[in-house]
């Protein structure tokens, strides 16, 4: 869900088109809402970087 939301790759497509179609319903559990809300309070990759908890090699680009 996050990125459907964040980015416009793949998930995002997806939600979109599954957005123009009203015989498909999305459900959602509050599982995964309390999820959701726990990874937006993580600290961003450039914040652990600052912080020296990620080594600048292992971060992905």
């Amino acid at each position: 869900m996050l990125s459907a939301l964040l980015w416009r790759g793949p998930p995002h497509h997806l939600l979109a088109a599954i957005s123009q179609r009203s015989s498909i319903q999305l459900y959602i559990s509050m599982a995964l809402l309390e999820e959701l809300a726990d990874v937006l309070t993580w600290p961003s990759e450039n914040d652990l970087l600052q912080q020296g908890k990620i080594l600048r090699g292992s971060v992905l680009t």
